[in-house]
């Protein structure tokens, strides 16, 4: 009895090995851009600073138009709702900004979280750095498509760049 169960059990293992991932299709990967543009907003709900001169804002909103540029397809539109958790670290001035996002469009929707750092956060939009990872999981057309968005670089202007992985 012993043995017939082993057997079984290596064979649907070495089943589950060899054939299934051949039956399994490769995520296609996919090189976007992003360019997003001010559309509202509103302030913070609760602000207020430590001890250590950190500044902490929770619960403003950021609102954006957004488009999403695909090689060989057509452009995805749509809007960008954020609630935004903010820290400001003046003795080193860098600021931390924790996005929940949901971009929507007609069909809809890339939702998730996104991270931006600004340094030097003292001189201003014209002169500050950004860093920005996230990563945001398809909804309705979307539905199993993850969007991971990266930028480095100034304020003014910026096209983020981004990776759409579609099973």
């Amino acid at each position: 009895m012993n043995k017939k169960i082993f057997a079984i059990s290596a064979f649907l293992m070495a089943f589950s090995l060899l054939v299934l991932p051949v039956l399994a299709t490769p995520a296609e990967i996919i090189s976007v851009t992003i360019v997003s543009t001010p559309a509202g907003g509103t302030d913070p709900i609760r602000c207020w600073t430590t001890n250590g001169d950190i500044f902490q804002a929770r619960g403003k909103t950021a609102i954006y138009n957004f488009v999403i540029t695909i090689p060989d397809e057509d452009p995805i539109t749509g809007i960008s709702e954020n609630t935004l958790n903010t820290r400001i670290n003046y003795k080193i001035d860098v600021a931390t900004i924790i996005y929940d996002a949901a971009w929507t469009t007609s069909d809809g929707a890339f939702v998730g979280k996104i991270q931006m750092k600004i340094f030097d956060y003292s001189q201003g939009y014209t002169m500050f750095t950004l860093q920005v990872h996230g990563t945001l999981r398809g909804t309705g057309a979307y539905q199993g498509q993850t969007l991971i968005v990266t930028y480095e670089g100034g304020f003014i202007g910026a096209v983020w760049d981004g990776i759409l992985i579609r099973p």
